[in-house]
Order: structure tokens, then C-alpha cells, then sequence
């Protein structure tokens, strides 16, 4: 292991190294798969390189909330209101029709048309219509009220995984 002392500290905040990293001031840290790693720091979402770099650093739709890794690379980000995809270095605003209700806490990609989304009105389902938006349905789960969902997954089976703040 390494001792924090010997670690390399650059300027912006950031500590990182070879062992370990750690990340002052940051929200929400993913990686994509491709290796990339992303970073709410402030109201900036940062590309980090493993030479300590900051590579790149967005906020055309700030502030973030969170950060979920896009299959294909790209990330799916929670702005204040709505869902937005960064590709390409930008954010693009999703349409989801009608609207995701309150402030998104998970992500789970299904497959490059699918997407289920947790808010604080619960969980839905949105598709990727022809025209490029998105077309929502909330099914009925039968979740308990007050209910937090902070993490999601879908698995390979097709079944979807709802971490809580409750009791399962």
C-alpha cells in the first residue's frame, strides 16, 4: 500500500495514485467500459486521465446529480430536471414523454433502446422511439411509500435489481 503522503496532489484538488485514488470534492466518480473515469466535482462533470490529468470538463446542463456508465461508452447523467447522455463531450437533454416525475436517483440500461429510471415517484421504464425520444411507463411495483431507490441493476436474466433505503 501506499501512504497518502506519497501520492501526487495537483492543483485543482484532485489526489491520485497508482494504489488508490481519492477525489476531493467530488459527488459521484463512475467508470465507463472503456476505462474513461468521470467525476461531479462542483457543478462540472470532469474526465479524469490516469496521468492525474483533467482531460475534459463539462457543464452545459449543470447542476449534476448523478452519473451512470452508457453501454457503448458515454454516460447517462441526472441533471436537476430530467435525464441528459453525454456523447461526444456534450450533454444532450433527453425527451421523455411524459416527463420523469422528481429528480432521477438510478439508471439501469436494459439494452441501447431500453432504460429503467428510479426518481423520488418511483421506478419507470423508458424506450427510444424512432424519432429519438423517449417514451415513459411507470409499472406498477407495489413499493412501499417513502421508498428510496439508490441503486438499480438489470441483469443478464432480464430482471431488475432495486437497492433501498429501506428494508430491501
Amino acid at each position: 500500500l501506499v501512504r497518502a503522503a506519497q501520492l501526487p496532489v495537483i492543483s485543482n484538488g484532485l489526489l491520485l495514485g497508482g494504489v488508490f485514488t481519492m477525489l476531493y470534492g467530488v459527488g459521484w466518480i463512475v467508470a465507463t467500459d472503456r476505462g474513461e473515469i468521470w467525476a461531479i466535482h462542483g457543478d462540472r462533470l470532469i474526465r479524469i486521465a490516469t496521468d492525474s490529468a483533467v482531460r475534459e470538463s463539462v457543464n452545459d446542463l449543470a447542476p449534476y446529480h448523478h452519473l451512470f456508465p452508457r453501454r457503448g461508452g458515454g454516460l447517462w447523467v441526472a441533471l436537476d430536471s430530467g435525464l441528459g447522455e453525454l456523447t461526444g463531450g456534450r450533454i444532450e437533454r433527453l425527451t421523455v414523454r411524459p416527463p420523469v416525475e422528481g429528480r432521477v436517483t438510478a439508471i439501469a440500461q436494459a439494452d441501447e433502446r431500453t432504460l429503467w429510471v428510479a426518481s423520488r415517484s418511483g421506478v419507470s421504464r423508458l424506450v427510444r422511439e424512432p424519432d429519438g425520444a423517449w417514451s415513459r411507463v411507470s409499472p406498477p411495483l407495489g413499493l412501499e411509500e417513502g421508498l428510496a431507490i439508490r441503486s438499480m441493476l438489470h441483469d443478464s436474466r432480464g430482471s431488475l435489481w432495486l437497492g433501498t433505503n429501506g428494508d430491501g
